[in-house]
């Protein structure tokens, strides 16, 4: 016990002296993860996992399709791990199984939708669906999908407004892209 705590207590020194003499971002973005990756095991079972998820997608581990589907299985109505097994299967290339899980997940994350959550996992998946069709080169449907997207959020979002330009643009519709973006 005192050994971790003394561990801890070097990586707290570690990363306050890194963000006092900033050397470089990335520095510090690797001491945070190193010190958030020790302490994995103390969060929460369902933030565990989510986090574990995460960090596989992020660097193209093989482990995300079994942590997303374990996700998805312990946490059935929870966005998060819908959003990452599609990614996984849209990553691995099967572009037609991801797109399930994706919508799903958009289903699920109404107050992300609504703007009433700190981050918008219906919005990723909305990227991710747009993504895919894109892919599966069916552009009508992914413009479909960024149209729909836009109507999702009262709000508005300039990522939804970015994707349907970037799926007009894709189409040659550069004028309408340029309109979008306005």
């Amino acid at each position: 016990r005192a050994r971790a705590y003394m561990a801890t207590l070097r990586s707290d020194v570690l990363v306050s002296f890194q963000a006092a003499n900033p050397t470089s971002a990335e520095a510090r973005r690797l001491a945070l993860e190193t010190r958030l990756r020790r302490q994995v095991d103390e969060l929460p079972e369902r933030e565990r996992l989510s986090l574990r998820a995460r960090w596989a997608e992020a660097e193209s581990d093989q482990a995300l399709p079994a942590l997303a589907e374990g996700l998805v299985a312990r946490y059935p109505k929870d966005p998060e791990g819908r959003f990452l097994l599609g990614r996984a299967r849209m990553v691995q290339g099967d572009l037609e199984s991801a797109l399930a899980p994706l919508r799903r997940a958009v289903e699920l994350d109404t107050a992300g939708l609504r703007g009433a959550a700190p981050r918008c996992v219906g919005c990723d998946a909305y990227a991710a669906l747009v993504a895919t069709h894109l892919l599966s080169d069916s552009l009508a449907t992914a413009e479909r999908v960024a149209r729909e997207w836009i109507g999702r959020r009262p709000a508005g979002s300039l990522r939804a407004w970015f994707t349907l330009a970037g799926t007009l643009e894709f189409q040659g519709r550069s004028e309408e892209a340029l309109a979008a973006m306005r």
